[in-house]
């Protein structure tokens, strides 16, 4: 069989280089072809060009001839001599225009019919001269014919000689210029001839050594596809601890300080993931390795959750951050992640580059045609700016326009390239506005189906009048905004006179003016008729401190939460309908039954997270280490649920899934993958190895929850 294949292989090299034969000899055939024509065509320029030379010489000639009988006229006295010499300069100047009508094929170009126009000018401004001349010896005037020409004459004639110098020269040039061309097409075709020879020679060369260029960037593909699935592995599984112990402490009950401390933990673990997703997903974009992943979401719930992830390192600098969306801002069908993470990439890059003022998100929605919407979202600062020659680096891969020396932000340079990658990826766009020193706006545009808006409930504040105490600036903005879609009565106020009466609750920007209105508000208070009112603060983190705690009736967190200014204001003003107060947070729902439930983790610590979140779901789990041991539990007992890693020390946790399934037991338990790797394909493995569901690591309590409540449901 091998024998047969080289055969044929030595059989079509065979064929192919007959092929390349055949070529070069016709190829070298029509060469010749072109050489031989364009050897005629040069003899056939020569003689026209010839041709041409003699009828300017003999232009040359006539017209001297003209002149020069002219001139024996003018230096005889003998009356008859005198006409016979005109009657001569007449006849020549008969030879002379019929060599200006000629019509020679080197007389063709614009350069040589323009010299010609000029011999024809001159030689009648000459001739009108020579007229006159001949009239005055004529009439006996003799005098006053040589003091004419010599006058007008003779310069009328040099410039005669002038013009048909240069149309020698004229069709000197114009036939130098063919007859190069005719050598260089000449020269062309000789080069042509090598060029095909010389391709043809290294077809079969080429058409190996792509064949062998194939086969190792599948190998470099493939190679580059392990080190990331092994690098997100190595990088991400450790989070899951981290994040996971995160999501169990927010879950129980603690004071408002030790919880604000899990938040900023949260965040910061969030931070870290985002980086080292910004570095994964530089070498999955540069592979071609990204799709997006499509999922119903809210624009708002997006921005929060990014400006939650910026808002320690704003209020270090005391920046203030909020966002404006419109009232018709629908929900949408598109990558929530991918969206995520170009405005984390945006918010950070404002907030790192802006030193006082405030960092702004603004969301707009244009309709368009079968249910889509175009989203826009402008994220802007009052940052150093950026010079015009620097705008177009910035997208680029590693590449920064910041500073340099102590004023640098440091980062890697990989934030907007990647930001830009997966705008477009998101059939959108990304684009800035800068002016330098004043401030930048980066505004990032997606298309995508539409979804109606699920907007939080504000139907329990109808009715309600609020006193809203802010400045100027995205704080005040934002925050009347959200009374304001929520449906709440707001009324504006600078806390310079008295309020109007009736109102039902007060929200004041503690951080408003640099504070001035809440002091000014609390001095007044008493005075303005507020004392009743509920007082809602809007707390900034550096300025927790700075007020009287007695003040501080009801607090709501900046960067301001919709739910979280829903909920104060509940409680400040429908205390029968407040919610569980902020210090306790909301644990995600039980799953409702009982299930069996085994654990394949060889991580410890993730292991022991996983456990302690599906305690807190009422479930008591089994745990695997590895693969076989998996395998030999399943054996043992009818589980419900089995929560997968796919990367085990002995065999992986695919390999494991197919011998549960190949094991023929009656009972077909529920497999979750569990997996730190970053590819889309991931998901259609586990899939093919005869998995459920995937969940991603870092694995998230209420990401676990719904996938178990989803089992739940096919189990009652």
């Amino acid at each position: 069989m091998r024998r047969t294949v080289r055969s044929l292989a030595r059989y079509w090299l065979f064929a192919l280089l007959a092929a390349a034969t055949l070529t070069v000899l016709t190829l070298g055939w029509v060469v010749a072809s072109d050489f031989r024509q364009s050897a005629d065509a040069a003899n056939g320029l020569y003689d026209r060009f010839g041709e041409a030379l003699d009828l300017v010489d003999n232009m040359l000639f006539e017209t001297g001839e003209v002149r020069r009988i002219l001139l024996y006229a003018l230096h005889t006295s003998d009356a008859n001599r005198q006409l016979e010499y005109v009657d001569q300069s007449r006849s020549a100047e008969g030879r002379v225009r019929l060599l200006l009508a000629s019509r020679s094929p080197l007389f063709s170009t614009e350069g040589t019919r323009k010299a010609r126009e000029s011999v024809i000018v001159a030689w009648r401004e000459y001739l009108q001269t020579r007229d006159e001349v001949i009239g005055l010896i004529l009439e006996g005037e003799l005098g006053h014919a040589v003091a004419l020409d010599e006058a007008v004459g003779t310069g009328s004639f040099n410039r005669v000689r002038e013009a048909i110098a240069a149309l020698k020269a004229s069709v000197e040039a114009d036939a130098k210029a063919q007859v190069d061309a005719e050598r260089a097409r000449s020269g062309s075709a000789t080069v042509r001839l090598a060029l095909i020879v010389l391709s043809a020679l290294l077809l079969v060369a080429m058409g190996v050594y792509l064949v062998n260029r194939r086969a190792s960037l599948e190998v470099g593909l493939r190679v580059k596809s392990e080190f990331l699935a092994t690098m997100s592995h190595e990088l991400r599984t450790p989070l899951t601890g981290v994040i996971g112990i995160t999501d169990l402490l927010q879950a129980a009950p603690m004071p408002p300080a030790e919880r604000e401390l899990v938040r900023l933990l949260r965040t910061n673990a969030t931070t870290l993931l985002a980086l080292i997703n910004n570095v994964l997903d530089y070498s999955r974009i540069d592979a071609g390795l990204v799709a997006p992943v499509p999922r119903r979401f809210s624009p708002g719930t997006a921005v929060e959750e990014a400006l939650d992830s910026v808002s320690e390192a704003a209020s270090r600098k005391r920046l203030a951050l909020g966002y404006v969306i419109d009232a018709d801002v629908p929900d949408v069908i598109a990558d929530e992640d991918r969206v995520k993470q170009v405005l984390l990439n945006l918010l950070s890059n404002a907030v790192k580059y802006t030193a006082i003022g405030e960092v702004a998100i603004r969301v707009s929605a244009a309709s368009e045609r079968h249910g889509s919407v175009a989203l826009t979202i402008a994220v802007s600062d009052t940052g150093i700016g950026i010079r015009k020659d620097m705008q177009e680096r910035l997208f680029r891969w590693f590449s920064q326009v910041e500073p340099a020396g102590p004023q640098s932000a440091g980062g890697t340079g990989l934030g907007l390239a990647i930001s830009d990658r997966l705008s477009r990826l998101l059939s959108g766009s990304m684009s800035v506005e800068s002016e330098y020193g004043k401030g930048s706006t980066f505004t990032f545009v997606f298309r995508a189906p539409a979804a109606p808006a699920n907007r939080p409930d504000w139907s329990d504040l109808a009715g309600v009048r609020v006193l809203a105490v802010v400045g100027p600036g995205i704080v005040g903005e934002h925050i009347l905004s959200l009374l304001r879609n929520g449906g709440v009565q707001a009324t504006l106020h600078d806390a310079g006179t008295a309020p109007p009466a009736g109102m039902d609750a007060v929200v004041v920007d503690s951080n408003a003016v640099g504070g001035g209105l809440y002091d000014r508000l609390l001095r007044n208070r008493a005075a303005w008729g507020l004392a009743g009112v509920p007082l809602v603060t809007v707390a900034h983190m550096r300025r927790a401190g700075r007020h009287p705690s007695a003040a501080l009736e009801h607090v709501v967190p900046a960067p301001v939460r919709a739910r979280a200014l829903h909920d104060a204001l509940c409680a400040a003003t429908r205390p029968w309908l407040a919610v569980e107060d902020a210090s306790v947070a909301e644990s995600p729902a039980s799953v409702g039954i009982q299930m069996a439930v085994l654990v394949v983790e060889d991580n410890e610590p993730n292991r022991r997270v996983i456990r302690l979140m599906l305690d807190e779901l009422g479930l008591e789990p089994d745990e695997a280490a590895c693969g076989q041991d998996a395998v030999d539990a399943a054996a043992r007992r009818d589980y419900d649920v089995i929560l997968m890693d796919v990367q085990l020390p002995d065999i992986d946790g695919l390999e494991a899934t197919r011998r549960i399934r190949a094991s023929g037991r009656a009972h077909r338990p529920t497999i979750i993958a569990l997996t730190a790797n970053v590819f889309e394909s991931d998901e259609a493995r586990c899939r093919a190895a005869g998995m459920d569901a995937y969940l991603q690591k870092p694995l998230r309590l209420d990401a676990l929850s719904d996938a178990l409540n989803t089992v739940a449901r096919t189990l009652v």
